[in-house]
């Protein structure tokens, strides 16, 4: 070979790939032993706009942009059909001869699309149009190229941020992702500079992860705070409701304090100083756990959200941490905590059956309610934080089931359920019950008219007036 090129011009072909993905981007004009490339060989025997002279540092290839979209940066001919061209077509130009076939010196370049690959006499003549030109890179500069990043990236962060679901997000990414291509294959097909799009391509994904991750985070966080506060005390409804509507009630991690109207459902077991008696420590715990876990299923499947135990109490209340706003879901509340508490008592004669039988005493409840205004929201600290209920209201359930002891009607056998004024008011007609009266209840200046609620099971509920009540 040596031989052969002797006294003849020549250069080396060989093409500078990044180690990172094996793309051409940069040319080499001499190498390691001193003998140019091909381009700069030929440029040297060309002369050219800039006298012959060839860079002596690597540099980036600005590549020629295409004269019109449908046509290719430069003539190509196949080579039988060289001679059936006019003589003026080649006239004071450089031909570059060269194979372009699948397979065989193909390379990748920015200006592959869709995987395609660049001929590397293709890509030889865009370097030697550069040298011949005395053209320097239009890549965008260093400052451009970094601001161009950071807003890409702020913009995937702000996509991201608006909080559509999963399945129109990835379609907006994508389509994003093909715009920034289309827009950077115009911009260099219009004579501007070639942008490469890896870096500005990361930024967006990449701004569109940390963002959906960071949201992904802050969901989890914010879903373990509500579901420790209510999971284990609601029905599947209800905790996908109070999910699907957090942002009316959630700020921090936590419920904020809000005012509603709600329902306040408030229990406790007669005789249940009998109970503890009659049992050991072991045991007691057993049969209180099994009694709280059949009372706090019907809490539940009344949509009604178990707050607390206090002792063998249990405080309930219908119609929070999501607040209501129309007087006929205030109503629809307060009803289902009554039939909640219907259902209580009716559970209760089930169970004093299979404990009887087991030689343990029967046991009663007195049930509580009041509807009304109350301020809701979550107090403590990271080692403890409870959903409360404060105001008037809450108090109000807790002293109608203690009035409940003074009553000597039973609402069921097992049963006493004492409901206040606007409880009755948004029940009466779907349950019977008998007027109380008004009671001076303690902590309370003005009287509280009560209720009791009879549960007349299998027979037709019918207004207090029309059954003669």
């Amino acid at each position: 070979l040596g031989r052969f090129l002797d006294g003849i011009p020549h250069g080396h072909a060989n093409l500078a790939k990044d180690r990172l993905d094996g793309t051409v981007r940069w040319h080499v004009p001499r190498g390691p032993d001193g003998l140019p490339s091909f381009p700069a060989r030929l440029a040297q025997v060309a002369g050219g706009a800039a006298g012959g002279e060839v860079p002596a540092e690597p540099f980036r290839i600005d590549w020629h942009a295409r004269p019109s979209p449908d046509a290719q940066p430069f003539p190509a001919y196949p080579a039988d059909m060289v001679g059936l061209l006019p003589r003026g077509w080649l006239a004071g130009r450089i031909a570059v001869v060269g194979t372009v076939l699948v397979g065989v010196d193909q390379h990748r370049t920015p200006l592959s699309v869709a995987g395609l690959s660049t001929p590397g006499v293709e890509i030889q003549a865009h370097a030697l149009a550069q040298i011949l030109d005395g053209r320097t890179s239009r890549d965008l500069s260093d400052g451009w190229m970094v601001a161009l990043v950071l807003a890409l990236s702020a913009a995937g962060v702000a996509l991201a941020a608006a909080g559509w679901p999963v399945w129109l997000l990835v379609p907006a990414s994508l389509l994003g992702l093909l715009g920034l291509w289309a827009a950077a294959l115009a911009l260099f097909a219009q004579g501007g500079p070639l942008v490469a799009m890896m870096a500005p391509s990361a930024a967006w994904l990449g701004g569109i992860a940390v963002m959906t991750a960071h949201l992904s985070l802050k969901e989890r966080t914010d879903r373990r705070s509500l579901m420790q506060l209510f999971a284990n005390h609601v029905s599947q409804p209800v905790a996908d409701e109070i999910w699907r509507e957090r942002a009316t009630f959630l700020a921090g991690g936590r419920p904020r304090p809000q005012e509603l109207t709600a329902t306040v459902f408030f229990s406790d077991i007669e005789g249940f100083t009998t109970v503890c008696e009659a049992l050991e420590p072991e045991p007691l715990i057993l049969w209180l756990e099994g009694y709280l876990d059949a009372m706090v299923r019907v809490v539940a499947a009344h949509d009604g959200i178990v707050l607390r135990f206090i002792g063998d109490a249990i405080l309930a209340v219908f119609g929070a941490p999501v607040a209501r706003t129309t007087q006929a879901e205030i109503d629809a509340d307060a009803e289902r905590a009554v039939r909640c508490a219907i259902q209580m008592g009716r559970e209760l004669r089930e169970l004093n059956k299979r404990w009887q039988a087991e030689g343990l005493p029967a046991i009663g409840i007195r049930v509580g309610i009041h509807t009304g205004p109350l301020v809701a929201g979550s107090l403590g600290g990271l080692r403890h934080m409870e959903y409360s209920l404060l105001g008037d209201t809450a108090n109000t359930a807790a002293r109608l089931e203690a009035l409940g002891k003074t009553v000597d009607m039973r609402s069921s056998p097992h049963c006493r359920i004492v409901i206040g004024e606007p409880t009755w008011t948004a029940v009466q007609g779907t349950v019977a019950g008998l007027p109380v009266g008004e009671m001076a209840l303690k902590g309370k200046r003005k009287a509280v008219r009560a209720w009791l609620v009879l549960d007349r099971e299998g027979e037709e509920v019918r207004p207090a007036a029309e059954a003669g009540e």
